[in-house]
């Protein structure tokens, strides 16, 4: 309602603004008054009050200590699966490091969006990704420096280069989210694409995968942060499907 109301304000304040315009075609000082009406216009534009912006509260990791996440999904009531549905619903957090410099919201809603990805895990209709607080018992993906990576993926050896699926918990290196890799020829979101999605297979039970033809995409369960072999880069487990956001 306040959207239309807007628009139809706008409206009539340009309908005024060539009427004006018009009067003064016809005379010495058209040039001086198409000036003025234009600063009215934009004066009028400003006035218009803009929807405010949704805040974030940060919260400490009830579990990670230095750790934190957004109230992003605090009033998402997740709805029961119902009985004779085969899909598998998974409830998930985002806890980044604080000292990190990386933008949590962004981050945060970047993960999201990526799960949520008609060409992720959920994309086969089998696998529903629900946003919820850190729990033990939900999948938690974290973001952290590369000497919290080692630590957290023991006895995986991570080498402060890559990142880890151990238990409940996906654990995303912080050097590879922000450049990716030299050898990586799409864009830095195809690559974190790759990122969640590879970790995420290993927890949803997947192993490593090999490059079977030369320039098909390569699996999203092969390691392509070492190499992607004759395959391209790919950050899907199904990349020919439709990409449906938000489903």
């Amino acid at each position: 309602m306040f959207l239309r109301s807007t628009k139809i304000t706008f409206k009539v304040i340009i309908v005024f603004a060539i009427c004006g315009i018009i009067q003064m075609a016809g005379s010495k000082h058209a040039n001086a008054g198409m000036v003025e009406m234009t600063r009215a216009i934009e004066q009028a534009r400003l006035q218009i009050k803009q929807p405010p912006e949704q805040k974030y509260t940060l919260l400490k990791s009830p579990y990670l200590q230095g750790f934190s996440y957004l109230d992003l999904f605090k009033s998402i009531i997740p709805k029961p699966a119902k009985r004779k549905s085969r899909k598998r619903i998974i409830y998930y957090s985002v806890q980044i490091e604080n000292s990190l410099q990386i933008d949590l919201l962004e981050t945060t809603k970047t993960i999201q969006r990526i799960l949520q990805d008609g060409r992720s895990w959920s994309g086969k209709n089998r696998i529903h990704f629900i946003p919820a607080i850190p729990a033990k018992k939900h999948l938690n993906i974290i973001v952290a420096s590369p000497r919290k990576v080692n630590r957290f993926c023991r006895p995986l050896r991570t080498n402060s280069r890559f990142s880890c699926s151990k238990g409940n918990r996906v654990v995303l290196n912080v050097k590879r989210w922000k450049t990716g890799v030299r050898h990586w020829t799409k864009s830095i979101f195809e690559y974190r694409a790759y990122l969640v999605n590879h970790e995420v297979g290993h927890f949803l039970g997947h192993r490593h995968k090999r490059c079977h033809k030369r320039n098909a995409p390569a699996p999203v369960m092969m390691q392509q942060t070492k190499s992607f072999g004759r395959c391209q880069p790919n950050g899907w487990p199904y990349p020919h499907n439709q990409v449906a956001l938000g489903k």
